[in-house]
């Protein structure tokens, strides 16, 4: 699968169609959504919530680039992922009054979620799905098994972080 980014949907589709025709030599394609990411919402200490059936053990944010609205500068803010305490919690407790996740004056340009799986058939290891999205349409979902993108586009979505564009 080959994804076309372009800044408008009309562009994107008029490109994804001539790389079909002229370099695959292909007459018939099938349209691919445009999937947009907002790491805004990972800014705020909500709960990343998921479902009991999908087997997920625990989701944790591991870590956020963030960008100064002011200049060029950038933080990067990184817990591991075997840590007991929230993101949030960590960045408080680190930066107090100074803060960055609520300064209002950084964004997120890149995140990196880790989402625990319970062990399967009477295995004592948990199978760990990390998650890396990059604004404002990267994410490297793509290399991972179906059942994983299903997974992950599935709560990237109920979270906020993903909006996919017909």
């Amino acid at each position: 699968m080959i994804e076309v980014v372009a800044a408008r949907s009309e562009r994107r589709n008029t490109i994804a169609k001539a790389f079909t025709e002229d370099l695959l030599k292909q007459t018939e394609s099938e349209d691919v959504p445009l999937r947009r990411y907002d790491l805004a919402p990972l800014m705020q200490n909500q709960a990343l919530d998921w479902d009991a059936s999908d087997g997920i053990e625990s989701v944790q944010i591991v870590m956020l680039k963030l960008k100064d609205l002011a200049g060029d500068g950038r933080i990067q803010l990184e817990v591991p992922a075997k840590n007991q305490m929230d993101f949030h919690d960590y960045a408080q407790e680190y930066f107090g009054e100074h803060n960055p996740l609520l300064s209002g004056s950084f964004v997120p340009t890149q995140a990196r979620i880790s989402i625990r799986f319970h062990p399967e058939n009477n295995s004592n290891r948990c199978k760990v799905l990390p998650v890396k999205i990059t604004m404002p349409n990267g994410c490297d979902l793509r290399s991972r098994t179906e059942k994983e993108r299903l997974i992950g586009e599935k709560y990237l979505t109920r979270w906020g972080l993903l909006e996919v564009i017909d």
